[in-house]
């Protein structure tokens, strides 16, 4: 059962020769300090999790769990029905970003935010408009405050182009719509699936909203509004990848899943008259569940069993058990016999980090890490498929 920090507290003033821990300086934070110590020193089976992702074929960026220690990932499992294939490997961030191969991850940093980047094969996404061309597959045309629509082949995200239109300022939307393209059918993905696109801001504060329309004409249709875009919090300078949920959006009219043909995208913006907003490849992607099973860097938990990364309260409880108990312990009077400096002190910081590595020592033999560690491939097969290619790894 897990100790309270007033048990633990007790046991430190015993082993300090019955000191009594009001002579000791924020005993609570000594114990914080020493749990971050043992975090770098071990990985604790007992703070293991799972968190549930929903991963999506060809797009790579997702949010991790808040309390996710470094990149320790232990595994990536789906739901049901795990196949051999899905046999997940942490790879280093150049590499992901190259070759982004199936069942590869990486955990990547951007000013102190975390990002997972993971790559999966799953077959369930239908394209509804590649956005290549004005008039390729039906007509594209811009409304509202939509002008000078063209199509450009120098700034894109997917394919060889994409479709580029300005903002006059008159308003605050600028439309792009079509509404004769060839027919889709979205039945296996009717109130299902996630519709994806990228568009360009060249200001990002500037932009409100986006809006999506997707169904059968102007008067039946799916909508959903956004804020942001997919991981991020907020709308980014460049290139955005947004994701439309089908589960919540709003019906108009009657839709008929079987043919979809119409589309609309709306950004609401400032008023400011704005050039080179641009929107590529529209499609609808069934997403999966799995269960991203990690190390947590949170080490208690309140009394109301939410993990916490550190305590602040007698009542809460450590999560470890047996030997990691006394890892804190021990580690903790080592830092509490430093800031007391009595007589013993000496000696006493000696016998506590003797009797910490002790521990440690024993716990490492006894719970080996579990993490996935990053490699690097040492070759690749060639690609002759058209697919992201395989390869051999060292790690």
């Amino acid at each position: 059962m897990p100790r309270t920090i007033s048990g633990l507290k007790t046991d430190l003033g015993a082993i300090l020769h019955g000191t009594n821990l009001d002579h000791v300086t924020a005993s609570t934070d000594l114990f914080n300090r020493a749990a971050r110590d043992i975090l770098l020193d071990i990985d604790p089976p007992e703070t293991k999790r799972r968190s549930q992702v929903t991963l999506y074929e060809d797009v790579y960026d997702y949010a991790v769990p808040n309390d996710l220690k470094a990149n320790k990932i232990l595994d990536i499992r789906p739901q049901t029905d795990r196949q051999i294939k899905e046999n997940w490997t942490q790879v280093y961030s150049e590499e992901f970003d190259l070759y982004k191969t199936d069942w590869t991850f990486q955990v990547a940093y951007n000013a102190g935010v975390k990002t997972l980047r993971a790559a999966i094969d799953t077959g369930n996404s239908i394209t509804l408009h590649n956005m290549e061309t004005i008039a390729g597959n039906g007509t594209w045309a811009v409304a509202d405050d939509g002008t000078n629509l063209t199509r450009d082949t120098l700034t894109f995200a997917e394919g060889g182009a994409s479709l580029n239109f300005d903002s006059d300022g008159l308003g605050v939307t600028a439309t792009i719509t079509n509404s004769t393209f060839t027919d889709v059918d979205l039945t296996d993905h009717d109130e299902r699936s996630s519709i994806f696109m990228w568009v360009f801001l060249p200001d990002a504060s500037a932009i409100t909203n986006v809006i999506s329309r997707w169904g059968n004409d102007a008067a039946n249709y799916w909508t959903r509004t956004i804020t942001a875009p997919h991981t991020f919090t907020a709308f980014q300078d460049g290139w955005n990848l947004l994701r439309f949920d089908w589960n919540g959006a709003t019906e108009v009219g009657t839709v008929a899943p079987a043919a979809i043909d119409y589309l609309l995208v709306t950004i609401t913006y400032d008023g400011n008259a704005e050039t080179d907003y641009r929107v590529d490849n529209i499609v609808s992607r069934l997403g999966d569940i799995h269960n991203v099973v990690y190390y947590s860097r949170f080490m208690f938990q309140n009394a109301a069993g939410t993990f916490i990364e550190e305590t602040t309260a007698d009542t809460d409880l450590c999560n470890l058990e047996q030997g990691a108990v006394n890892l804190l312990l021990y580690r903790t009077a080592e830092l509490a016999a430093q800031q007391i400096q009595a007589e013993d002190a000496g000696f006493d910081v000696s016998y506590f980090s003797t009797q910490y590595q002790r521990y440690l020592t024993e716990y490492k033999h006894q719970f080996k890490s579990e993490v996935e560690k990053p490699r690097a491939s040492y070759y690749r097969m060639p690609n002759i498929s058209g697919r992201r290619s395989a390869s051999n790894q060292i790690g």
